[in-house]
This record gives structure tokens, sequence and C-alpha cells, in this order.
């Protein structure tokens, strides 16, 4: 089986490029190739049985979505003769990134980047990626002292939205004396949320950011806007808010913090299941594993 990934952009592929290389290492009768665009247009692809078709998601993006170039490339998508199989990294789970295509599409096989229910019932995802976190496979963490009670300091510029904001607002009026602000240094900060009891998150330009994945990693308890809830966070396993982490409203913020407070084995009972889930589900070998069988099957 040979395989060609013609990719555009976008850093929510590296889960799906890591499958990939350990795919190439597992199976002696599986190859792929990975190919940037603009070079897409001048390969020769006749030679492949598969082909997974990437472009950028926002295609109404000023400047980051090259309209001429995509019109290209998506004729030659039309053109390929095997297995055709779209991946889908738009960072908002419940957004279609290839409307242009219409319902010509619908029926193609997909791979979603943490995918919303309602885009599951309506295209054929038939697999779940999610952001790469450095790492094949999640460690377990040593469970000491946890000296943080909350952690939140994600930017609150930049996005479509106000939750961030407003999330903020109640953190600095109500739970100032429990919550650390502080930005800690990226090298730091896994040790930081060893020691960290609950980290509060928030959506960007999706449901959730990076965020709500490392702290479940690092063995705190994800205390994440509800927007969360209607996605599937995981490729292998789900992820149950009120048993693997917690989910909230701008006007159940307040009320949900202060029972986790006032329940602290309760909440040290929902981030080690948290953890033990994501252990699971998070594991990109036997991911490799799993899409080879459904490759094989197509």
């Amino acid at each position: 089986m040979k395989l060609l990934f013609a990719f555009d952009s976008g850093s929510n592929c590296n889960y799906l490029v890591r499958m990939l290389e350990l795919q190439s290492l597992m199976f002696k009768n599986f190859s792929y190739s990975f190919i940037r665009f603009p070079l897409y247009t001048q390969v020769n692809q006749d030679d492949f049985d598969v082909l997974i078709y990437q472009t950028f998601p926002g295609e109404n993006h000023p400047f980051k979505f090259n309209e001429e170039m995509i019109k290209q490339t998506d004729e030659k998508f039309w053109e390929f003769k095997g297995v055709k199989i779209l991946m889908d990294s738009f960072d908002d789970g419940e957004k279609d990134a290839f409307t242009r295509m219409g319902e010509a599409v619908e029926k193609i096989p997909r791979i979603k980047n943490v995918p919303g229910l309602s885009y599951l019932e309506k295209f054929n995802v038939i697999f779940r990626t999610l952001p790469y976190l450095g790492t094949d496979v999640i460690e377990t963490v040593n469970n000491g002292k946890r000296d943080v009670i909350l952690h939140c300091a994600f930017r609150v510029k930049g996005y479509p939205h106000q939750f961030r904001k407003n999330t903020m607002d109640i953190l600095h009026r109500e739970f100032s004396q429990e919550t650390k602000f502080e930005r800690v240094p990226r090298r730091k900060y896994p040790e930081f949320l060893r020691r960290t009891q609950i980290s509060i998150t928030a959506p960007g330009w999706g449901p959730c950011s990076t965020a709500f994945y490392i702290a479940i990693q690092h063995g705190a308890l994800s205390f994440a806007e509800e927007t969360v809830d209607r996605h599937k966070m995981l490729p292998r396993v789900d992820l149950i808010p009120g048993e693997d982490y917690v989910s909230f409203s701008i006007d159940t913020l307040a009320d949900k913090l202060r029972y986790l407070l006032k329940n602290p084995d309760e909440c040290d009972q929902i981030r080690k299941s948290g953890h033990e889930k994501i252990k699971e589900g998070y594991n990109i070998r036997e991911s490799a594993k799993e899409f080879h069988q459904v490759l094989e099957k197509l």
C-alpha cells in the first residue's frame, strides 16, 4: 500500500504525520510520501493507492488561503484514481474545511481534528485526531503534593469571542486568592502542572486550546468551557464531563469552582480519571495500528 499525503499547512496535522511515520516502520506493506503545496501539482500521483488531501482550513482567510493554488490542487485531487481521503484540520470541530466542494465530498472518507458531534453526523469520518503533544504516549505522573490550587494564564486578546475575558474577570473578582495568574515558561510548564490541582482552560479558535490536553497530560484537573462536551476530544476513547474533566459556562463557572474547592477528594478523583483516560486515548502507536486497519478495509 502506497499513500500520498498532500499537505498545505497547519500544526493540527502533526498527530497524523507521526502516525504515518510509525505505520511505515510497523508494516512492511505500507509506505508513504509527504508532499507540500504547491509541489503537489507537479508530482505523479498515479503510483499511489491512497491520497490524503489537506488544505488550509480557513477558506475565507484573506492571505493564508491561496485560492488560485487550491483550485489547481482540487482539480488534481478529483483526478486521483485510488482511495481519496480528506484531512480536515480546522481548529473548530464543527466547521467543514471543504465547503467549497459542496455535497460532492460529504461521503468521501475524512480524518477530522477534534470532531464535533454534529460534524460526525454529517460527514464520513473514518478517524479522529487531535493536536500533537510532543510525545507518542502519555507517561504516568507522580501524584505528589499539588500546592497550586487554581491556575489561569491564557491570552485574552486576538480571538473572535469574549469568553476568555469574561472568565478572567470572574476569577479576578471572586477567586483572586486561590488563583495563580502568572504565565509559566514553556520549559517549566509540565513541572508546574504536576503541582497544580485545577487548570482553567478556554476555547481559542476551536473548542479549546491545547492547554486542555496538557493539563490532563500532567495530572491536573482540566476545567473547560462546556463547548468541549460537544466534541470527541481523543481519537481512541471518550472523555466524559464530570468524570474526566469539568465543564462550565460563564453562568456556572463560580458555583462549579466553589464546589470543587470544597470537595478536594472529588477533584482528585476527576483529575486522576482524566489522566488515566488520556493515557489510553492519546497513543499514537495504537492509533497507527488502528488507522492501518481502516486503510486496509478501504
